[in-house]
């Protein structure tokens, strides 16, 4: 890969006070990866990007270390099956275009599902720094996603570009707002930890409170009233898609979600987590 840094440039951790170099190199993956799927020429969709990443990377309100790119397709009519593919296609060799290694056929690297809707990719990487607990690949997730508020433009530059003065990598890329975004992690976090706390999911995932920080470190990026009421659409929508999934949520959405934030704080996972 043209431009990937040296161990001897990862060792500048210090200029930004970082655990350890892993992350340091994580880090330019994950933007590499982001800009090679940025220059594909998106057709009639949209690209965003949105989620935690965007929090930390784009708009620089958080300090939490993601290994996850997460993107939104927008796109004005429901899309065909023929055109998710194309488009996944040309994002697939984009990425092996940008030197990752990996087998689209492989399910461990490329999965597709809901007709093509939702995409993961899951890129190996030959890390030269040793880092607990982090991922050896950059996951990639593509879902059709409504985009409810204006999409910000937003500049993405890794660690290492930033800390010896070169250019963004990214110099601009659509961005959910962090409104939206919050919105959406208040969906997120109440859904799954409600659907935890009522028993519906085999395995629990204290990694959730994620979203608990990301929406306290953005707290005053956001006016709390337009979150709640955007999430409360974005609630009702997901009552509708996918309420079968837990029947509660289907019925009472609202309900569910006071329920589920008052359930948060008494269980001893997340506590933990």
């Amino acid at each position: 890969m043209n431009g990937k840094p040296t161990i001897e440039e990862l060792l500048e951790v210090q200029y930004f006070k970082l655990p350890g170099p892993a992350l340091f190199e994580k880090d330019w993956y994950v933007v590499r990866a982001l800009a090679a799927i940025a220059a594909v020429d998106p057709g009639d969709f949209r690209l965003v990007f949105g989620g935690g990443t965007a929090l930390s990377r784009a708009y620089k309100l958080t300090k939490r270390m993601s290994e996850d790119v997460d993107l939104k397709i927008v796109c004005k009519t429901n899309p065909s099956r023929g055109a998710l593919r194309k488009f996944r296609t040309d994002i697939t060799d984009a990425l092996l275009a940008a030197g990752f290694e990996f087998d689209p056929e492989n399910e461990k690297h490329r999965v597709s599902m809901c007709k093509g809707h939702y995409t993961k990719y899951q890129l190996p990487y030959k890390a030269l720094a040793q880092g607990n607990g982090l991922r050896p690949d950059v996951q990639i997730e593509t879902s059709v996603w409504p985009l409810r508020r204006d999409a910000v433009e937003k500049p993405v530059i890794s660690f290492v570009a930033e800390a010896y003065g070169r250019a963004a990598e990214l110099p601009k890329i659509a961005c959910s707002s962090v409104l939206e975004t919050a919105a959406e992690k208040l969906v997120a976090l109440t859904w799954r930890a409600g659907s935890e706390l009522a028993g519906l999911r085999e395995e629990r995932d204290p990694t959730l409170v994620r979203h608990i920080y990301d929406l306290h470190m953005t707290r005053d990026a956001y006016d709390i009233g337009q979150t709640a009421a955007l999430a409360l659409e974005a609630m009702k929508a997901d009552a509708e898609t996918r309420g079968d999934r837990f029947p509660a949520w289907k019925k009472d959405p609202l309900g569910e979600t006071l329920r589920a934030i008052k359930g948060i704080p008494n269980d001893p996972v997340f506590v933990e987590g």
